[in-house]
């Protein structure tokens, strides 16, 4: 097994977010019991809202042929990636679910058309990971994207005795 080994506590390594994408067309209420969000202008606007100590996410939807931009709030304590999925995405078929590390492509994928709806998550700390972990609880798919990656190409000397 391949690995890259990093001391967190020194590095402090961002983790980034892996957004939500529903494939298919936006239901009028879909997901089913939603928190309310708030219109916003567009994309920049969105990420510029997006905090994870207030459980800030954003929404991309396609309404007919009208693309909303939103931010809401949910419930509960960080990371947002877990109370997404406790609050909203709950009743979603896993299949519907597509991951998304781009929060222009997943913009993209609403405009268009492939998807309906996209939820745009902000990055976390590695502390709320490890709070989460501490608690027994656990993380949905896909919670978790650690920067930096290692450089493709890097040499690794086997470790042989």
């Amino acid at each position: 097994m391949m690995m890259l080994l990093v001391d967190a506590s020194i590095e402090q390594p961002p983790v980034l977010p892996i957004h939500r994408v529903l494939m298919g067309a936006a239901q009028p209420e879909d997901p089913p019991g939603r928190p309310p969000d708030w219109p916003v202008r567009d994309l920049a606007e969105v990420l510029a809202a997006l905090r994870d100590e207030d459980l800030m996410y954003g929404v991309v939807r396609r309404t007919e042929d009208l693309v909303v931009h939103a931010v809401g709030s949910l419930q509960g304590t960080p990371p947002t990636v877990r109370a997404l999925h406790e609050q909203v995405l709950f009743g979603i078929p896993p299949e519907r679910i597509r991951f998304v590390p781009d929060a222009a492509l997943a913009e993209e994928m609403v405009v268009s058309g492939l998807a309906g709806t996209a939820y745009l998550l902000p990055p976390t700390r590695v502390e709320r990971i490890r709070d989460v972990l501490r608690m027994g609880g656990r993380l949905p798919e896909k919670s978790t994207y650690f920067w930096p990656k290692p450089r493709t190409g890097m040499v690794i000397r086997p470790f042989d005795p």
